[in-house]
């Protein structure tokens, strides 16, 4: 995946992908179905477990917490901003450019490793 991934400045993105277990579109891991409710929406930014390369399109973390959602009638998409290695000022500089965030939304960072180098600079 690392030829997907491209960087403007500071901020790093995906390019548009779409193979047989795995789509990008519009810089996003696609999750297995979306419930269209643009007005209520959980962003999930983080590394490569958010992004889940190991597995298709309808088994990353995104797609079930969808599953999850969509199975207790709750009208919401969950939209999967994962990038296999980016660290979490990269992740809100993505956020910032989200022009539609509303008052429903619900941000999730899940983050770890990819950090880790950063943090020891800082002792």
């Amino acid at each position: 995946m690392k030829e997907q991934i491209k960087s403007s400045g500071d901020l790093v993105f995906l390019n548009d992908f779409s193979g047989e277990y795995i789509k990008i579109q519009d810089g996003r891991r696609l999750n297995c179905r979306l419930n269209r409710c643009p007005s209520k929406r959980v962003l999930v930014f983080g590394g490569s477990t958010i992004f889940c390369a190991e597995v298709p399109d309808s088994m990353t973390i995104s797609s079930e917490l969808q599953k999850m959602t969509l199975d207790r009638k709750i009208e919401t998409d969950v939209v999967n901003y994962g990038i296999p290695g980016i660290r979490i000022e990269n992740q809100f500089k993505i956020l910032q450019t989200v022009d539609d965030l509303g008052p429903r939304d619900l941000v999730i960072f899940y983050d770890g490793v990819n950090d880790l180098n950063t943090i020891s600079d800082w002792t």
